[in-house]
């Protein structure tokens, strides 16, 4: 092989590349998909606040953001941080936008940064175990 690499031996792994960040893109278009919906809710929530903060900012946000990121795992340490990281921001603003009060808060940070560690994480360990 040396150290010029053909034609043959380069394409494979560009289409390797894109294919993880096709799919990394595809679950991360899912998990802000599933945001919108609860921002949209929590906007036109009519005073029924408290059930949309149970239900949706310690339910549902941590339960898609965790399977999202468990299925968006591909290895490459590069999308997993810019996965955590984008997934974290979006966390940190849906309260923002809904309740309009943009305090730094740890518990804003939590919604989707530790489930989207813990899901990255379960996922690598079940890989590793697996081979």
């Amino acid at each position: 092989m040396g150290i010029y690499l053909t034609e043959g031996e380069i394409f494979p792994n560009m289409v390797r590349r894109f294919i993880m960040k096709k799919s990394i893109i595809k679950y991360f278009v899912i998990n802000m998909a599933i945001f919108a919906v609860i921002t949209l809710w929590g906007i036109f929530a009519m005073g029924d606040k408290l059930n949309y903060t149970i239900l949706s900012l310690y339910i549902i946000i941590p339960l898609t953001t965790m399977i999202c990121s468990f299925l968006a795992y591909d290895g490459n340490i590069f999308n997993i941080i810019a996965y955590i990281v984008l997934i974290t921001i979006a966390g940190y603003l849906i309260p923002g936008i809904v309740f309009n009060s943009w305090g730094v808060s740890l518990p804003r940070f939590t919604y989707t940064l530790f489930p989207a560690i813990s899901g990255m994480l379960t996922r690598h360990i079940v890989i590793k175990s697996t081979h």
